[in-house]
């Protein structure tokens, strides 16, 4: 698939990008690429690096890439991986890949559960445990030592459920680096469908510094992209 990359508007471009066809990919892109889900409230600078925490296909890897000093795109699914690799060197740019589950402890392998329609809903893979899921182990990587060992001060995250206890475990001396924050709210994943914890982690992360960028919340949503930043909110006249 070939598709115009919405965020260099200053020459042409394209991106180049293998998928599944009929499957959870074209969903994905769709968000990235014309819902501009993660990137229409952000601006990249080339002193960035990025970690994208379930990066899937490197949709969002390579549309950030050629604005970014470097991004860190973290899949655990074998398959997906294997499509993010190839999407990082048919596009180029400085993507550095690691197939892994991104998790809040030491832990150096888990389970991760598949849908049972996999690899049609391929995007919804967890170590959340789910009944009637099937599972493969994955190695995992701890967020603090990505962050750490990479220098990273922006952050992605679509983690499927486990971004609330990766956030908690991020440590005071790594906040003080990380100037943006994008993640993927899952509310049943994270057991919070009365949207308590959910409201407890923005008054959480505005402890830490950051204003909330993208303050609406759809009743029926049953998963919440959320934008908080360092830098505060344009005043409207």
């Amino acid at each position: 698939m070939k598709i115009r990359n919405p965020l260099l508007l200053n020459r042409p471009s394209q991106l180049i990008l293998a998928y599944r066809p009929g499957t959870a990919d074209d969903a994905v892109i769709g968000e990235n690429v014309l819902g501009k889900q993660y990137t229409a409230t952000q601006n990249l600078t080339k002193d960035d690096v990025w970690l994208d925490g379930g990066a899937h296909i490197g949709t969002f890897s390579v549309m950030i890439a050629p604005y970014v000093k470097r991004v860190i795109a973290v899949e655990p699914a074998q398959e997906t991986y294997d499509l993010l690799m190839e999407n990082v060197m048919r596009n180029g740019g400085n993507v550095e890949t690691i197939k892994a589950a991104i998790v809040e402890n030491d832990d150096l392998e888990r389970d991760l559960y598949f849908p049972a329609s996999y690899p049609y809903y391929n995007s919804a893979v967890s170590v959340v445990p789910v009944s009637g899921r099937f599972t493969r182990p994955t190695p995992c990587v701890n967020i603090n030592d990505l962050i750490r060992d990479y220098g990273i001060n922006k952050l992605k995250l679509d983690i499927e459920g486990v971004e609330a206890t990766a956030l908690l475990a991020i440590t005071d001396d790594l906040w003080a680096q990380i100037t943006d924050l994008h993640y993927e709210w899952h509310f049943g994943l994270c057991g919070d469908l009365k949207r308590v914890k959910f409201y407890e982690m923005l008054e959480y992360l505005k402890s830490k510094g950051f204003y909330h960028m993208n303050p609406r919340v759809m009743k029926k949503q049953w998963f919440m992209t959320v934008h908080m930043s360092k830098t505060p909110p344009p005043v409207s006249e």
